[in-house]
């Protein structure tokens, strides 16, 4: 103990430090890795809302189903790290989209990808109609450009912001912005019946959003498909194993080729031995005098023998 007013002791270097809390030694515990049944509950709760969407954008089911369903096959070689991203729903959208309205994207039948109709006129079934009525609608849609169409869709039908949709399209927001104008303007030309005759009317949009969600419920309702994810899972690997196999197979066929025609061919080869000069005796182009030489004659010609007869 020491008394009062005296310096207080120096510090032992040589001490062991005092020992740190439990709870701040022991570290935090990181996000659990995605699990296969983790991928599965995606598909269950995602699949049929994205092959809804697709629907809208390419009016035919088996389209968007196969549009989907590339989407998921891309998804799992990368699960590992796409499972623990903080959206991995917008990325299957993207991807989804993308091969929806990819022109060289084999996604379904070929008549999808035919020039789109004659521009002639869309009658619009009577209200009772329904069918009748959505396809009029989706073939309106199926008329706008495929920028246009996508924007519509994830505006009007998703309810995302431009700014949000200029992130996911990769384009400014006022690019976003002048093509869904247009996308309303055309439609409102197109199928005035349904959608109203003035694109810049209060509320145009939100009806338009309605009308485009009960055509996709009714045309593509959202029923779980049978099998599961392991056609998905087993198609996204062998789209994994394709580049590397092809990149070999084309090294092969090169080395093959290569070796087929060096076979029988030496690598070395000696010096090649020259030609003997031989000199033949050419025709003056001019007249020759009576009695004169016709030949040519030449100083090299001197350097070589003549050839044996």
């Amino acid at each position: 103990m020491r008394q009062e007013g005296s310096p207080a002791p120096a510090p032992d270097p040589t001490a062991a430090p005092a020992p740190a809390h439990a709870a701040d030694q022991a570290a935090e515990p990181g996000p659990a890795a995605p699990t296969l049944a983790d991928f599965e509950a995606l598909y269950a709760v995602l699949g049929a809302e994205l092959v809804q969407q697709a629907y809208l954008l390419t009016g035919r089911r088996r389209s968007a189903r196969a549009a989907v369903h590339r989407a998921f096959a891309a998804a799992w070689p990368r699960w590992s790290q796409l499972g623990t991203a903080a959206d991995p729903a917008a990325w299957l959208r993207r991807r989804s989209h993308e091969a929806a309205l990819a022109p060289w994207h084999p996604v379904g039948p070929r008549r999808t990808h035919r020039l789109p109709p004659a521009r002639r006129r869309i009658t619009v079934p009577a209200l009772p109609d329904a069918a009748g009525r959505d396809r009029a609608l989706l073939t309106a849609v199926r008329r706008l450009s495929r920028p246009r169409r996508r924007v519509l869709v994830l505006h009007d039908a998703l309810g995302l912001a431009p700014a949000a949709i200029a992130a996911e399209v990769e384009a400014s927001t006022g690019a976003v912005t002048a093509r869904l104008a247009a996308a309303h303007a055309q439609l409102a030309r197109s199928v005035p019946a349904l959608v109203g005759s003035d694109p810049t009317a209060p509320g145009f949009g939100e009806r338009l959003g309605g009308l485009l969600y009960r055509a996709a419920e009714r045309g593509c309702p959202a029923a779980p498909e049978p099998g599961g994810t392991a056609a998905l899972r087993a198609r996204g690997r062998l789209r994994l194993l394709a580049p590397p196999v092809a990149a070999s197979a084309l090294v092969l066929a090169t080395l093959g080729a290569f070796g087929a025609t060096l076979a029988g061919h030496p690598l070395v080869h000696g010096p090649a031995t020259p030609r003997r000069q031989v000199c033949v005796a050419a025709a003056n182009a001019g007249p020759a005098a009576a009695g004169a030489d016709t030949a040519l004659r030449s100083d090299w010609c001197t350097k070589h023998d003549a050839p044996d007869r």
